[in-house]
């Protein structure tokens, strides 16, 4: 008998987890072989004698360059670019030089080729001359290889094309060559050895004992649907490893998790290697030195260094007993497990519209040139999707597995009383429709405003929740005297739960980290150019014109941001960044002009701390600018906001709170004339917000303080219900999440006993 090698060429599936999965529905992987194009053309060439320079470094160091690239991007088409930006611009290149298969010293002209004109020819040129050469130079100055050029190093080797032997190479329909490996592996293999097939007629069916049962129910936004496929797993009394889930995305189990910390689990994708340990930090600067940054500038490029290793996965544990698998569309079919959900139909079955660099029409103009290129465009990459999930829906059936399918954010009212998604309506002879209920929607608390109306949540550190004893409805109890800054004061007033819970408990999430490269964070932003504008007010201007002032506020500017420069020195190219401040000294001039008659009083000016509230609350605070206005003959205060949304309304007492504290602190040093007015300054806007002082505005707010306190005391009203000042709050996650702790715990108490 004739024994055949079969190798399976695959860019999609892993191939420890293939053969795994063949040898678990008891077909032999022996004489097998799975590799990606790359791999299986690289040991080809090891084993006949050629010697490769050097081992292609992986993605993460090739996007630490094309940071660097667009770093220093700085007046070009691509400027201020995140490690994602650089991400997505490394991920465009390197399909765009797929699609070439000349040889090396020839690409660039290959890719101009190609890709001009395209639909915007502009963007196009730029891309050439802005991303790719410079890439392209920079690989070379540093001796690093990336796979293309290796591909390519490959191609241009004089090599003979191995004989004819007993083996077939099976390339996939569903995971196509690009015109570079094609043109690389039919110089190292006959071309008679290729054989195109389909994934599913190379994995082996294995059905189980019993008929499946298949299931459709309409998950409303992702918690509903969550909480519907873990009612279902644990009503069945079985083991948890007799479960696959699949989504859209492996993002979403991390949200899923996080949500609802429930069933014991393995991921299918892998898991980070490395994680933030030791070894794994110095991997991480090791890549990045080697794409060129400095030693300097490693403890700034953290976040990127980590967010790096994303990519990089070990291989995934599918057959962990008592744990549910979680998994996606595609790595589905090596999971062989009786029970299937598919979370989140509408995931999976749509793409984005266009590759934000290689558009439809760029992709359509390019094939004209290259008839084998593997671009697709959005419609027929939806196209794709929707035929994916077809033809794992029939493969599971043919292998009697049991198939629960959510559409997830199918809730709309229109929708749901007067037509369906096509989708649906194409399994509604096989999959038999079934209702939401169980646990969840009768016997448990209400449903969150998340979840009734399917608003994201966004968490961008570890979670703490409250305390249920503490988090109730009853308040705090009386409340100690407190000492606030008037910023203090104003966060009580607007939402009396939320300060509790950040300066009561002194619950706070993570601060949020600086984009790396970038030279201040907001903080040290709004800091820097205090400073700059206390400069200017302490400057007499009495009688020159705006142009005057202009030039003598380009003086302080370059003062200040000179020694700051020094005692905070950037990691990358400040360059923009000292252009917007500049530009806010600019428009602070313009804004300042009108009232520059008033006669300066104080520049951050420093008020202690004088009781408002008896025995209760005592107020202390800085303001920014303190002027006399001589003609109306009383004080003026005014606090510079440096950021882009305006927060406040005139004559608003509530939205306009700090200023007022100012002024009432003001009023107790007893100044020569009365403090009357109140403003705040958004020299980016060009608005100057104000709100008249009295004794009658000092009664409101007396009695807003008075509020708060009585809310934090009993638990009425202390949650206020305003999506401006959420949008900020600091306490919001836990605020989010108290509802969902409180109905898990009793979920968990339930389940046990379950899975026995």
């Amino acid at each position: 008998m004739t024994i055949i090698n079969k190798i399976i060429v695959t860019k999609k599936f892993n191939g420890y987890e293939w053969l795994k999965s063949q040898a678990q529905r008891g077909a032999s992987p022996i004489y097998q072989q799975v590799a990606n194009p790359y791999g299986l053309a690289r040991e080809a060439a090891i084993l006949r004698g050629v010697s490769m320079p050097t081992r292609p470094v992986g993605a993460a160091v090739s996007i630490f360059v094309m940071m660097r690239i667009l770093r220093n991007n700085t007046s070009g088409y691509f400027r201020n670019a995140s490690y994602r930006d650089a991400q997505v611009c490394w991920e465009a290149l390197q399909k765009l030089r797929h699609q070439y298969a000349g040889p090396e010293e020839k690409e660039i002209d290959g890719l101009r080729t190609l890709f001009l004109p395209g639909v915007l020819e502009n963007k196009n040129r730029r891309v050439l001359e802005e991303l790719l050469i410079p890439y392209l130079q920079e690989m070379q100055a540093l001796n690093l290889w990336d796979e293309v050029r290796a591909l390519r190093y490959l191609l241009n080797q004089d090599m003979v094309s191995l004989r004819k032997t007993e083996r077939r190479i099976y390339h996939l329909v569903e995971d196509p060559f690009t015109p570079l490996e094609q043109a690389v592996l039919e110089r190292i293999y006959p071309k008679e050895e290729f054989h195109r097939c389909s994934q599913w007629e190379l994995l082996p069916l294995s059905p189980f004992k019993e008929e499946g049962k298949n299931v459709v129910f309409e998950g409303y936004g992702s918690y509903n649907e969550w909480r519907e496929v873990l009612d279902r797993i644990i009503k069945t009394g079985l083991s948890y490893d007799r479960f696959v889930v699949a989504a859209g995305k492996v993002a979403r189990f991390a949200q899923y998790y996080q949500e609802h910390p429930v069933i014991p689990f393995t991921l299918g994708e892998g898991s980070e290697r490395y994680g933030c340990v030791k070894e794994g930090i110095a991997l991480r600067t090791e890549q990045a030195l080697l794409a060129g940054f400095g030693e300097e500038e490693i403890p700034s490029l953290e976040r990127a260094i980590r967010d790096s290793l994303k990519s990089l996965k070990t291989p995934g544990e599918t057959t962990r007993e008592g744990k549910v698998h979680l998994t996606t569309l595609g790595q589905l079919p090596l999971i062989h497990r009786p029970g299937v959900f598919l979370v989140g139909m509408e995931e999976m079955i749509h793409r984005p519209t266009e590759d934000p660099f290689l558009l439809d029409g760029d992709i359509l103009e390019l094939r004209k040139k290259c008839p084998q290129s593997t671009l697709k465009t959005s419609l027929e990459k939806t196209g794709e999707s929707l035929k994916e999930f077809r033809d794992t829906l029939d493969w599971l059936r043919e292998q009697k597995q049991s198939i629960v399918v959510s559409y997830s954010h199918y809730d709309t009212a229109t929708l749901k009383s007067k037509a369906k998604p096509s989708i649906l309506v194409d399994l509604e002879e096989s999959f038999v429709n079934e209702p939401g209920g169980g646990f969840f929607e009768e016997h448990r608390l209400p449903l969150t405003r998340e979840e009734r109306y399917m608003v994201r949540s966004f968490w961008k550190g570890p979670r703490r929740v409250l305390p249920l004893e503490v988090i109730g409805s009853e308040g705090l109890g009386p409340v100690a005297p407190l000492r606030l800054s008037a910023t203090e004061a104003e966060e009580m007033v607007k939402c009396p739960y939320g300060f509790a819970i950040t300066h009561l408990m002194e619950m706070k999430l993570p601060e949020k980290e600086k984009e790396p490269g970038r030279w201040l964070d907001t903080g040290e932003k709004g800091t820097l150019c205090h400073e700059i504008f206390a400069r200017y007010h302490q400057w007499e201007k009495g009688g020159l014109s705006l142009e005057d002032k202009e030039r003598r506020m380009e003086t302080f500017c370059h003062q200040v941001i000179s020694r700051w420069k020094k005692e905070f020195p950037p990691v990358g190219n400040p360059e923009k960044e000292i252009r917007d401040i500049e530009k806010l000294a600019k428009e602070y001039v313009g804004l300042k002009h009108p009232t520059d008659n008033r006669r300066m009083v104080y520049v951050e000016h420093p008020m202690t701390d004088k009781e408002i509230l008896e025995e209760k609350i005592w107020l202390r605070g800085k303001a920014d600018l303190v002027e006399e206005d001589r003609e109306k003959e009383m004080m003026v205060i005014s606090d510079v906001k440096t950021g882009d949304s305006v927060n406040q309304v005139e004559e608003d007492s509530k939205s306009c709170l700090q200023v007022l504290f100012y002024c009432w602190l003001l009023q107790q040093e007893a100044p020569p004339v009365p403090v009357k007015e109140g403003h705040y300054l958004y020299p980016k806007q060009g608005r100057d917000i104000f709100c008249s002082y009295s004794e009658t505005r000092r009664e409101e707010v007396v009695g807003l303080l008075k509020e708060a306190v009585n809310a934090l005391e009993t638990g009425e009203g202390w949650k206020r219900e305003e999506a401006n000042h959420c949008m900020y709050c600091k306490a919001k996650e836990q605020c989010v999440l108290q509802q969902k702790n409180r109905y898990f715990q009793s979920l968990r108490k339930e389940g046990q006993g379950l899975d026995k």
